[in-house]
């Protein structure tokens, strides 16, 4: 689905923001 889609790139774009600043 599209809006599972989504959510899965946001949670994917906040993984990755986590591990920019908490590197």
């Amino acid at each position: 689905l599209v809006g599972d889609q989504w959510s899965h790139d946001v949670l994917l774009h906040q993984l990755l923001v986590a591990g920019f600043f908490y590197d």
